[in-house]
């Protein structure tokens, strides 16, 4: 491990496991998830915030400090090109399911969705009151949630650009975000240590997962939907499940913040890293 990890993402098949590496030698580590080797490493300029896998597993994206979003060929690790327009560190970076959209957020209060074939900027989503901590896809990418510190989840179109919902919040500043594969619900960690779940069909809030002390940093779901994992400023990695709110498991293997957080496609593995230096499986 080259430096602190600041967030960690599967390929689509599972096979890769990408981590976003920040202070100590900026770029992208990535390990083959079968005999838990580092492969490849991508050099960056700065430190990197986010990455994620296009569906196909052939190109990453990443976003960082530089403030610039940047297309990476994996099997290359040549640059295919950047795109610029944010004003602050890159925080989130995405690929829309289908792969023709990367959607990135900074530390502005502004989310913006580029077309993946040419880097074009698309739309500037612009409605949060104060900085976008947090945006996700939904599964069959035709709604894109995104949370902020001023409390809000927005649902926007991602074809249009146009903000459709907003569910009401009065729970604290959002830190993540997570949609179920099955896209009815929504996961949402706060900067309070509330983990809450929403049903997209009604706009509603459903159980709430109480068990962090501290912010919560990181959450997803499994690929069966059946468990939603959570990493937090207590050092913790928490497993629960989601048709009953119970927490299954805590572990403390990390001597400092969890930051990044993923499940392997088949379920059986979880991924987390923090500024220890050192992803945990």
């Amino acid at each position: 491990m080259g430096g602190q990890v600041n967030a960690c993402a599967y390929s689509p098949k599972g096979g890769l496991l990408a981590t976003a590496v920040g202070k100590g030698g900026p770029g992208i580590d990535i390990y083959d998830t079968s005999s838990l080797t580092r492969t490849q490493f991508i050099q960056a300029t700065d430190v990197v915030e986010d990455v994620a896998f296009s569906p196909d597993g052939e190109r990453i994206v990443s976003g960082g400090k530089d403030c610039i979003v940047r297309l990476w060929d994996r099997i290359t690790r040549r640059e295919v090109f950047v795109m610029r327009g944010h004003e602050g560190v890159v925080r989130s970076v995405a690929f829309s399911p289908c792969g023709k959209q990367i959607a990135s957020s900074s530390d502005g209060r502004t989310i913006r969705l580029w077309d993946a074939r040419t880097g074009e900027s698309l739309f500037v989503l612009r409605s949060h009151e104060w900085r976008v901590t947090s945006f996700k896809y939904s599964p069959n990418g035709d709604r894109l949630a995104s949370g902020g510190d001023d409390g809000a989840i927005r649902i926007w179109n991602p074809a249009t650009g146009v903000s459709e919902d907003i569910l009401g919040s009065a729970l604290g500043e959002v830190r993540c975000l997570a949609y179920s594969p099955d896209g009815q619900r929504i996961a949402s960690g706060h900067v309070n240590g509330a983990l809450h779940l929403w049903n997209t069909l009604t706009s509603k809030p459903g159980p709430d997962l109480q068990g962090h002390t501290c912010a919560v940093n990181k959450v997803t779901f499994s690929a069966n939907g059946q468990r939603i994992a959570s990493t937090g400023v207590d050092e913790s990695v928490m497993l629960w499940n989601v048709s009953t709110g119970k927490l299954l498991s805590r572990t403390h293997g990390h001597g400092n913040t969890v930051d990044g957080i993923g499940f392997s496609p088949d379920g059986l593995q979880i991924a987390s890293g923090c500024g220890d230096e050192k992803v945990h499986l």
